[in-house]
């Protein structure tokens, strides 16, 4: 894991914060938090509801503007993580919480679906929000993160598995 000071002061006390919290989600909303429709598009995997063959017709096109199969993945599995609970009264460690969670249900998927990839999990919080995004790695590609986390203003950082 690399995090930036900011984001490393949230997960120092992140199992304080969090003991004994109570969260209100709809289990519908849970089930699409950890079980997101993941789509294999040739070699990258993203997040949506179209249709494969729908996504292949557009992927070159969307990949030259974006510039890359790393920021085509980031574009297409950024979810807000406050957006799943039910109200929005939660502090930053409950919800960073229920990303860490999320992570763990998703590397394993994502493991069934490119059993030798690695996957690159990036966390990004501002205010109450926490914004998770994640691509494969894979060399010769561009990262999506400066490789200074301290320049970034808000709470960030990253976790390969």
């Amino acid at each position: 894991m690399a995090v930036n000071k900011k984001m490393q002061k949230l997960f120092d006390k992140l199992e304080e914060k969090t003991r004994g919290e109570k969260i209100e989600i709809e289990l519908n909303s849970l089930d699409k938090l950890f079980f997101p429709e993941f789509k294999k598009v040739y070699d990258c995997i993203i997040i949506s509801t179209e249709k494969v063959e729908e996504l292949e017709a557009g992927f070159e096109q969307e990949l030259k503007f974006l510039g890359g199969k790393n920021f085509y993945e980031i574009s297409r599995t950024e979810i807000l993580i406050n957006s799943y609970l039910q109200t929005q009264n939660y502090t930053l460690y409950t919800v960073l919480k229920l990303t860490m969670l999320t992570i763990e249900m998703w590397k394993n998927q994502l493991k069934l679906l490119e059993p030798k990839g690695q996957f690159c999990f990036i966390i990004s919080c501002d205010a109450n929000r926490v914004t998770l995004r994640f691509h494969k790695v894979r060399e010769g590609q561009p990262e999506w993160l400066n490789n200074d986390l301290e320049i970034y203003n808000q709470p960030i950082g990253y976790l390969v598995y």
